[in-house]
């Protein structure tokens, strides 16, 4: 539902350099075809090129490996808190999650709670290990939208 405005809240959320481009491109293309949308989430400098105003940096919480999980526990955590807080403050009308998963489908699971559909652009791998993610997502993921054939 838009808002009393008439605008359509969407949030994105990218975690990594790559989901930071290809937000970017979404969100651009979004705003080819609306340009009174508005699009707020987590993501990097590219995403807020192209209009999105950015909650959170990714690259603050882009991690390699275990050992640097450990070490950005912290502002992961605070970025998940805020992205929450975002869900149920601006109640947005769509939540996109670009892969990033460990993040991503914790986030998918609230906003399913506040009733914010979710669009999962970038489906997380769940072929090659992680074998009861598929039934995670189709729980809690109202649609998949692949980018390979």
């Amino acid at each position: 539902m838009p808002s009393a405005d008439g605008r359509r809240r969407v949030m994105i959320v990218a975690g990594e350099a790559s989901g930071d481009m290809h937000g970017a491109k979404l969100a651009e293309a979004l705003r080819a075809r609306d340009n009174r949308i508005d699009l707020f989430g987590v993501g990097g400098r590219r995403m807020h090129a192209a209009g999105v105003a950015v909650a959170v940096d990714a690259h603050r919480l882009a991690v390699v490996g275990i050992t640097e999980v450990f070490a950005k526990l912290p502002r992961i955590l605070e970025g998940m808190r805020t992205a929450k807080r975002l869900i149920t403050e601006k109640r947005p009308n769509l939540l996109i999650l670009i892969d990033f998963p460990d993040f991503n489908l914790h986030l998918a699971a609230f906003a399913q709670k506040q009733a914010v559909p979710v669009l999962y652009y970038i489906s997380p791998q769940i072929w090659a290990w992680r074998q009861g993610r598929v039934r995670k997502i189709k729980r809690i993921v109202d649609h998949m939208a692949g980018i390979l054939p």
